[in-house]
């Protein structure tokens, strides 16, 4: 049997067109931390986060038995690509140092020699079209996503698994505790502080929120994060989240500060009870739970609210400072962390 003629270029342009058409697709189905990257709904902090119950998602099988997901079956198929990518790397290092030793051993053999040299040129040749390939996907997956190349903080490519447990049932828990400039040097190492600065107009100013209760330090802190959040707009609302407000509070952790179950939101929803958004909202989405769209309509209503979003910004402080708006030092929120950084003494 004849065998069709081999090239080395041919075999990375075919692996890796099934590669690149993976990666694509990864991507875009899974390749963000967006969805939970507003004000406590950061994939690192959910309490059953993939990593912290023995299901670390930077093993090449990422769980086992009932664990696994669909999510984990795309963790895996992105941990494939990764090692695919190294193999032909290695393939390409492997090719050249081969076909060197035959060009030096080559002699006056003008066929040999010939060989050699063809066989480095392939190399070369298929290890640019997968660099080529790679450069065309990342500068789409840009245009899609922006041009960092991030949806939220994480690289489009990135895939994190949580379990899908109802959010109803989670306790909001901080990744990070951060109340001092020194807590972020020791969290998040060096930070610069371009650009963060405070709001000396308008709603969002120091004094504006040391009057709704907040002291001197943390009026500055939060009215340089307010800008990094929502621009100290009171109707801002994230994208895949059910974040809101001027701080960006995350409705649907069943704590009280997420709930929004404090004196300040009850009146600012015209209620006398507690407000218990965890109930009409998912944390991934703003659109409310079925059936739940009147108490949405009032968790609304006080999220947008000034002196309730700030008293939800104070009681999140309580637990965990201003951690809840910094991030991970994976996936640090670097705006965030500068006002931290500048203004918390």
């Amino acid at each position: 049997m004849k065998f069709k003629t081999f090239t080395w270029y041919y075999f990375y342009v075919k692996t890796f067109s099934v590669v690149v058409t993976v990666v694509l697709s990864l991507g875009v189905l899974f390749g963000t931390t967006e969805v939970l990257a507003q004000t406590g709904t950061d994939p690192q902090q959910f309490d059953s986060q993939i990593g912290e119950n023995g299901e670390s998602g930077s093993q090449f099988v990422p769980c086992s038995g009932t664990n696994c997901s669909a999510c984990h079956f795309a963790s895996l198929a992105n941990n494939i690509v990764d090692w695919l990518i190294m193999m032909l790397a290695l393939v390409f290092t492997i090719i050249v140092i081969v076909s060197g030793f035959r060009l030096v051993t080559s002699g006056g053999n003008q066929n040999a020699k010939s060989a050699a040299k063809k066989s480095v040129t392939n190399a070369f040749v298929g290890l640019l079209l997968v660099l080529a390939a790679w450069l065309v996907i990342d500068t789409i997956m840009r245009a899609l996503v922006g041009d960092d190349g991030k949806v939220g903080d994480a690289p489009w490519g990135q895939i994190e698994c949580w379990e899908q447990r109802r959010s109803t049932e989670i306790a909001y828990k901080p990744d990070v505790f951060v109340y001092t400039a020194k807590d972020v040097d020791e969290t998040f190492g060096t930070v610069s502080t371009a650009g963060a600065n405070t709001y000396s107009a308008g709603n969002c100013t120091p004094a504006k929120l040391e009057s709704m209760g907040m002291n001197s330090t943390q009026a500055n802190v939060f009215s340089c994060i307010a800008a990094a959040e929502s621009n100290c707009n009171n109707n801002a609302t994230a994208r895949g989240s059910s974040a809101r407000g001027i701080f960006q509070i995350t409705r649907g952790w069943n704590d009280k500060c997420h709930n929004l179950n404090l004196p300040q939101c009850s009146a600012a929803a015209g209620v006398s009870g507690d407000l218990n958004c965890s109930q009409a909202f998912k944390i991934g989405t703003h659109d409310p739970r079925p059936g739940k769209e009147t108490e949405a309509l009032r968790c609304d209503k006080a999220a947008s609210n000034q002196r309730c979003n700030v008293a939800a910004a104070l009681c999140l402080y309580n637990n965990g400072g201003y951690g809840h708006w910094l991030g991970t030092p994976q996936a640090p929120h670097r705006k965030q962390i500068a006002c931290v950084k500048k203004y918390g003494g």
